[in-house]
């Protein structure tokens, strides 16, 4: 599940994901997992198409419920639609 923590660590990492499997390998630090690091970028991808009025209707809904079904709260959820709307 991806969480605000989560978040976080990806916003620190989100434009040089080289960076962020270095220092993961080096620190040992696995708080996010590879295949949520790229879940991350799909649902980034998918959610700027959904903001920019790009998708048809369901494709927006099925990246919500993505989003339902990827994040632990509604908070997390409010957290990454905050960080994807300032286009890190």
């Amino acid at each position: 599940m991806i969480t605000i923590e989560k978040l976080k660590e990806y916003e620190k990492y989100y434009k040089y994901p080289d960076l962020f499997h270095i220092q993961k390998s080096a620190n040992n630090n696995n708080l996010i997992s590879d295949d949520e690091w790229f879940l991350l970028n799909i649902l980034l991808q998918d959610f700027e198409l959904v903001s920019k009025e790009l998708a048809s209707k369901v494709f927006s809904e099925k990246v919500e419920q993505k989003l339902k079904e990827n994040f632990d709260s509604q908070e997390s959820i409010d957290y990454f639609q905050k960080l994807a709307d300032e286009e890190w």
